[in-house]
């Protein structure tokens, strides 16, 4: 894995998008409380802006996964992690919890894009005798993102603002599209 800048590329960019998609996991309850203003069924309420990113990105990721075929792995990749990072952004503005609930469900339409990309890339790049041990490389890099994103989010909320979490999301995902744009190479096929 380490030896392929692809596959390098694709360790390290999935570990900053997923480190980057949980950041916001601690604190999320607390940004839901604050901007909440119907006052009781808070937990629920909270539960309901959690759970919409993932029904969206469940809805919307068999799409994504026919949208790489037509298109493209990597342009795929590049157009979900780029849209996911631009609707994270508008998250830190919002002055009610509805907004934040249809930010967060435009934002799972795109999450749930990048690992049928993401997973896809890496089967296509790592040599055949050796996908196994690549995919579970790269399932690491995954992990690494899921311990270093809630830690990160809820230290840098506790100094700087839960608002900045989701502004610091959408500039990682940002960032990861070019870099992945840059080195991501995709195999032509047959």
């Amino acid at each position: 894995v380490f030896a392929s800048p692809t596959l390098m590329t694709i360790f390290v960019a999935g570990m900053i998008a997923q480190a980057a998609l949980l950041a916001i996991q601690p604190v999320l309850s607390l940004f839901v409380e604050n901007l909440w203003k119907g006052g009781g069924n808070l937990s629920t309420v909270a539960g309901g802006v959690f759970a919409i990113t993932g029904v969206a990105s469940l809805l919307a990721a068999p799409l994504w996964g026919r949208k790489c075929d037509q298109i493209g792995y990597k342009k795929t990749l590049s157009l979900t992690l780029l849209w996911s990072g631009v609707t994270c952004l508008p998250q830190a503005i919002v002055s009610h919890v509805y907004q934040l609930f249809i930010l967060r469900f435009i934002h799972g339409l795109f999450i749930g894009g990048i690992l049928p990309a993401l997973n896809t890339l890496v089967t296509l790049n790592a040599p055949e005798a050796r996908r196994g041990g690549v995919m579970g490389i790269a399932r690491s890099g995954l992990l690494i993102g899921h311990i270093l994103g809630p830690i990160l989010g809820g230290y840098f909320s506790a100094f700087f603002g839960i608002p900045l979490i989701f502004i610091l999301t959408g500039v990682l995902l940002i960032a990861v599209t070019f870099i992945a744009g840059l080195t991501i190479q995709e195999p032509k096929s047959g």
